[in-house]
């Protein structure tokens, strides 16, 4: 299901190291618990007798763009984390980036600094006049919602590519910005 095509499959394989039926170093065991925590997907139990990288595939097909942006994400943490990135691969990783990103319903890192102006002056008295107002709402509701558009526009004034609230199953999160990737 998730919208994903035949060369963003063959880059994340790569960046994965999924040949011979592997995912970077998961044994069977801790592919499931990540799966698991990461998906709450019992992973034997929905894709029986497949190996680790046969039941990623099928992930990859048969689940939501979201989940399987999140599930991207994790593994692409994961590999950071705890493996080397040589020189050649970073090129397919920033990709593999944003294309978790581009399922989880963000602009990618890549397209964003393309657009990004690069000699935009800051404002300080405009930022401390917006955040000034936010503070004389009265409703706390209402000041909540007006403060999240505030951290919105001071993330946007230091170029930390913001993201308003947005909802995923079972959550709600108010916001994110990028830094430094």
């Amino acid at each position: 299901m998730a919208k994903i095509n035949f060369i963003e499959k063959q880059k994340l394989e790569k960046i994965l190291n999924m040949d011979q039926g592997y995912v970077l170093d998961f044994s069977n065991r801790t592919f499931q618990e990540f799966i698991k925590d990461c998906l709450d997907i019992d992973i034997y139990k929905n894709y029986p007798n497949l190996s680790k990288a046969k039941i990623l595939r099928a992930i990859l097909e048969n689940e939501k763009d979201i989940y399987v942006g999140k599930l991207i994400n994790q593994l692409l943490k994961y590999k950071k984390e705890f493996h080397t990135i040589a020189d050649n691969e970073k090129e397919d990783f920033i990709f593999c980036i944003d294309l978790s990103n581009r399922l989880l319903g963000k602009v990618g890192v890549l397209e964003k600094k393309v657009t990004v102006e690069t000699n935009k002056s800051i404002d300080f008295d405009e930022i401390k006049r917006k955040l000034y107002s936010v503070t004389l709402i009265e409703k706390p509701n209402e000041r909540g919602f007006e403060f999240e558009k505030f951290l919105n526009y001071f993330f946007e004034q230091f170029r930390l590519y913001p993201r308003p609230s947005y909802k995923i199953i079972g959550e709600q999160i108010d916001g994110s910005f990028s830094f430094n990737n």
